[in-house]
């Protein structure tokens, strides 16, 4: 609920939000849905994007048994993440994005859409 999300911020707390509103196949992102955005804009919160990317051994991107989605046993789930061998996790925080009551939502989201998608697809937007 936006007001909750709001109000979590207004209280000076942050928070982590996935923007995709679902869970994508784990080898592409999904659109950003903007409202999340919305409740950054009127708080005047600025936006940290970061990318997370699993990895097996090889340096390869990992999607098996690492992606979620609501058909899924929750606890099922996590222990069989748990469970798996030899996986490692790129947690890229990337530059903030300063929040203007001036900017658009729209504007804000496919800013950190192509910072964030740069990094997980290895090609880095300038």
């Amino acid at each position: 609920d936006l007001n909750k999300i709001k109000h979590i911020l207004s209280q000076k707390y942050n928070m982590v939000l996935f923007p995709e509103g679902t869970t994508s196949d784990g080898f592409s992102l999904l659109p950003f849905k903007t409202s999340l955005i919305k409740a950054a804009i009127e708080t005047s919160k600025a936006l940290l994007p970061v990318c997370i990317i699993y990895k097996d051994k090889d340096g390869r991107k990992k999607v098996k048994d690492v992606i979620y989605n609501s058909k899924m046993n929750f606890f099922k789930h996590l222990y069989n993440f748990i469970a798996i061998k030899n996986l490692s996790v790129d947690v890229c925080f990337l530059d903030k994005i300063d929040i203007s009551k001036n900017l658009k939502r729209r504007d804000i989201s496919e800013k950190a859409y192509k910072m964030i998608n740069g990094v997980f697809t290895g090609n880095p937007a300038m």
